[in-house]
């Protein structure tokens, strides 16, 4: 038998930006998914442990939160 994983789709707006846009999930009680302010700028939020090794994984923190115009395309863009 598998365990039973406990997925909360959510969607709501950022306190005080009601122009803003707030989606994702949560597995494990951490959230992971997309930020979109009343502004226009858009974030994502990934769990730490997409970007580290089991054995340096940070205990401090869960996630990573970064502006999705900082991610450069070019370099894990996949040439066919």
């Amino acid at each position: 038998m598998f365990p039973k994983m406990l997925t909360l789709w959510l969607y709501f707006f950022v306190s005080d930006d009601p122009g803003s846009k707030v989606y994702g999930s949560i597995l494990d009680g951490v959230f992971e998914g997309h930020i979109r302010t009343g502004d226009g700028q858009t974030y994502s939020v990934d769990r730490a442990a997409k970007y580290f090794d089991y054995d340096t994984r940070p205990s401090q923190y869960h996630s990573i939160v970064y502006r999705d115009d900082q991610i450069n395309h070019n370099k894990i863009r996949v040439k066919r």
